[in-house]
């Protein structure tokens, strides 16, 4: 145990100085928040209707899930690539550092960012927004984030073993991300969908996601109406959290038969 969280802390204390020696993309990063509120205060704000409103509550709600899920979705393909243009994969693997501790400690960078944007969104619904989340478990709803996130974990990591052995694997992210954006009801109602396109709408994990979070600020924790949504993510989770990871192991096994761990 000791050994795996001095391998997770070495995992996370690298990607942070990573993350941190790329300047210019922090500082993007900065400015697409000042934009995003932007936009979004100077269309949608109402100081009338602010106090008692959730509509602002839940448009940030539904940002700090896309933007959760798509990070769960994108990350490790990101880790993969770069670990295989630098060089870096094979030497990891060659260490005694066990397989499952390389894939939880690469998405240790991105969950910890996640959370904190999470709140920070959450802030800004307080202090600019005014509104009310005397209401809102905030616990609950980073944790429900999380869970919801699993699922594209699980496709993260059947995306990333396509990099590893076939050196594509970008394609596959945007694919499931397109879809799953369609089909989450976000930019039309999926009842204007036919009956099969409908159902397959209702499952995806976004939409699922986005659904939950609506349950958790109209309906107060109404379990009744949560934990429908909870069990289906449940099942998917279930599903494809084994395959992600059979999936990612047999790539790398492949990848170290045919000696094309890294890729240049």
């Amino acid at each position: 145990m000791n050994s795996f969280l001095r391998k997770f802390n070495a995992f996370l204390i690298r990607d942070l100085k990573i993350a941190l020696s790329y300047r210019f993309n922090l500082f993007i990063q900065i400015v697409w928040f000042i934009f995003l509120f932007s936009v979004i205060f100077f269309a949608f704000y109402d100081s009338s209707l602010s106090a008692t409103n959730s509509s602002y509550l839940i448009v940030f709600l539904n940002i700090a899930a896309v933007d959760f899920t798509f990070s769960s979705l994108g990350i490790f393909s990101k880790e993969v690539r770069q670990a295989q243009t630098t060089g870096t994969f094979e030497s990891t693997l060659l260490t005694n550092t066990s397989f499952f501790t390389i894939i939880f400690s690469s998405y240790a960078r991105t969950f910890f960012r996640m959370i904190l944007r999470s709140i920070f969104y959450l802030l800004i619904c307080k202090y600019f927004f005014y509104q009310n989340l005397t209401f809102v478990n905030i616990a609950f709803v980073i944790l429900t984030l999380i869970f919801n996130s699993i699922p594209f974990i699980a496709l993260g990591l059947m995306s990333a073993s396509l990099i590893i052995v076939y050196k594509v694997g970008d394609v596959t992210n945007f694919l499931i991300s397109v879809l799953s954006v369609f089909f989450s009801g976000i930019f039309f109602s999926l009842d204007s969908l036919p009956d099969a396109f409908k159902l397959f709408g209702e499952l995806t994990p976004l939409n699922l996601c986005l659904e939950t979070m609506k349950v958790l600020i109209n309906d107060n924790l109404d379990f009744s109406n949560l934990l429908p949504l909870l069990k289906v993510t449940t099942i998917e989770i279930l599903l494809l959290f084994p395959i992600g990871i059979l999936c990612i192991h047999f790539a790398f096994k492949s990848a170290k038969r045919s000696g094309s761990l890294s890729f240049y």
